[in-house]
């Protein structure tokens, strides 16, 4: 399955990721280590500037095939 993004770390969740293509061409994601949000006395909401360290510290970059998806296919029933 080809790679499409990573391997990184989000900064948001602090967990590790990686994406690649399904069979279908979707993007789907494998990661872990997230953070972890408790009941109560869970920290406040973060607004987290729109650059791409904050989607990866690492700095890989993504493919260009990475979140286009595939055709959505029509079967008549």
């Amino acid at each position: 399955m080809p790679i499409v993004f990573g391997p990184g770390r989000h900064l948001p969740s602090t967990s590790i990721f990686l994406y690649f293509l399904d069979p279908d061409g979707n993007s789907t994601e494998y990661s872990f280590g997230m953070e972890l949000f408790e009941e109560t006395g869970a920290r406040s909401a973060r607004d987290l500037e729109h650059k791409a360290e904050v989607m990866d510290i690492w700095g890989s970059r993504p493919d260009p095939r990475f979140g286009k998806g595939s055709p959505v296919v029509r079967r008549n029933a």
